[in-house]
């Protein structure tokens, strides 16, 4: 499901990732509801405005700016419940998925297997290790304020 049933029941804003599994206009067909867009900023600050472009005719009447991915933050929740990049498939996480048959389901019968606001731009070779690795490298650290004045 790419909207969000919170957003559309109490007027709680949802907020899509620039890195969501749902395109902009995934989200903006499947609710009439507002949503915000989460936007990183790229190196390349072409698709960058592309992806605010997208928000826009999307409707996204708020645009949140994270300049902060290029840190790595420890997550030990997510190292102890083995969350990684590629996702690895253990005992612990198959279990938890065999007890959400509906979920995994709706995973696997999806519109969409990769970020849907990326997918124009990321090479479609090597599976999650390539598209972690492309992620990774576009996300930029240079960011000034300069940069978020035009913005």
């Amino acid at each position: 499901m790419c909207s969000s049933d919170l957003a559309e029941t109490f007027g709680i804003p949802f907020c899509l990732s620039t890195v969501s599994v749902c395109s902009i206009e995934d989200v903006r067909e499947a609710t009439t509801a507002p949503f915000w867009f989460q936007l990183y900023v790229m190196k390349d600050r072409g698709y960058t405005a592309a992806l605010m472009d997208r928000a826009e005719a999307a409707g996204c009447p708020v645009l949140v700016l994270t300049v902060d991915i290029p840190v790595s933050g420890l997550r030990r929740r997510d190292a102890k419940n083995g969350l990684a990049v590629p996702p690895r498939l253990t005992l612990r996480n198959t279990l938890d998925i065999m007890t959400k048959p509906a979920w995994a389901l709706g995973v696997m019968m999806g519109k969409r297997k990769t970020f849907g606001n990326l997918a124009a731009a990321v090479p479609h070779t090597g599976g999650m290790a390539t598209l972690s690795q492309w992620i990774a490298s576009q996300f930029d650290a240079s960011v000034t304020w300069k940069d978020l004045e035009q913005i």
